[in-house]
């Protein structure tokens, strides 16, 4: 993945943290605290847009995994509590059911979806 956006020359970070929010409702402690969900996760790319929001991007594998997907699920739970949210800032890609990845595809999307960083990282 990191070759499409050193193709695309668009500016990330990797791993960057996103914490639970300190100022969610008590019904969202509730139920972090009931599924086990951590503190932290950590989206696999982060862009900052140039009026300084993110967006963020997730490529989803091993989706076939039950415990994948369990830690995906708790991971959208934390990602809905602090703001990220599917087809607002949150790009998702996965692989295909035989494991394998269209690089054009994902391409294309980052294209559209991060079109203001295309060509703008050093």
């Amino acid at each position: 993945m990191d070759n499409i956006y050193h193709t695309l020359k668009i500016p990330y970070s990797y791993e960057e943290r996103v914490y639970w929010p300190q100022d969610a409702p008590p019904e969202a402690w509730e139920m972090k605290e009931r599924l086990g969900i951590a503190d932290y996760y950590v989206p696999d790319y982060t862009c900052k847009l140039p009026d300084g929001t993110k967006k963020y991007h997730e490529h989803l594998g091993l989706m076939d995994k039950d415990w994948y997907m369990e830690h995906w699920m708790k991971k959208m739970i934390l990602y809905y509590w602090a703001g990220i949210i599917p087809g607002k800032n949150l790009i998702i890609t996965a692989d295909d059911c035989k494991g394998g990845i269209d690089q054009q595809a994902i391409m294309d999307l980052l294209q559209h979806e991060l079109q203001e960083l295309v060509g703008t990282a050093r």
